[in-house]
């Protein structure tokens, strides 16, 4: 049984600024799949035990690996239920814990910032721009459960152009 749990805020809109306390709509994570640990809402300071890089591959696209008690940034998705603005956060983990959460707007230099991806950054973006990524027949996005560099690289430009 697969077990999701919520990530709750606060977390501020970069659109309209609001503070959301409560659970983030539209950001649930598969982090914990234990089922004792089932409906859980992961915040700021949150223990989880037993959390790894294993943990880490088996939810986001590795970008850089990161071992027990390293930090690992990953970004996630939410849809700010103030003003319906579809959007992400990066959340960043410890040694067995939340250490923060913070909205933010994509940008090249915050791509290049993250440990991991979250599998959904592409199929947000707008329909034309997403073909703009997707790799050719023969070529692969992930290689040895990394991300390709040259994927990145199109992810990262295409960031960059949109958000210039």
């Amino acid at each position: 049984m697969t077990i999701r749990n919520a990530f709750g805020g606060p977390l501020t809109c970069p659109a309209c600024k609001t503070v959301t306390e409560g659970v983030l709509p539209g950001a649930s994570t598969k982090i914990i799949d234990r089922y004792e640990e089932g409906d859980r809402v992961l915040r700021v300071g949150e223990r989880i035990e037993d959390l790894d890089h294993l943990d880490f591959e088996q939810v986001y696209y590795t970008i850089r690996a990161r071992e027990k008690g390293e930090r690992a940034r990953a970004i996630e998705p939410w849809t700010c239920p103030h003003c319906g603005t579809k959007g992400w956060f990066v959340i960043v983990y410890g040694d067995d814990k939340i250490l923060e959460m913070e909205a933010v707007t994509l940008s090249r230099a915050l791509l290049e910032s993250l440990d991991y991806l979250h599998p959904d950054l592409v199929e947000g973006l707008p329909p034309q721009e997403r073909k703009e990524v997707i790799v050719a027949d023969g070529d692969r996005d992930w290689v040895n459960g990394r991300v390709d560099p040259i994927y990145f690289e199109r992810v990262a430009s295409l960031i960059e152009r949109l958000s210039g």
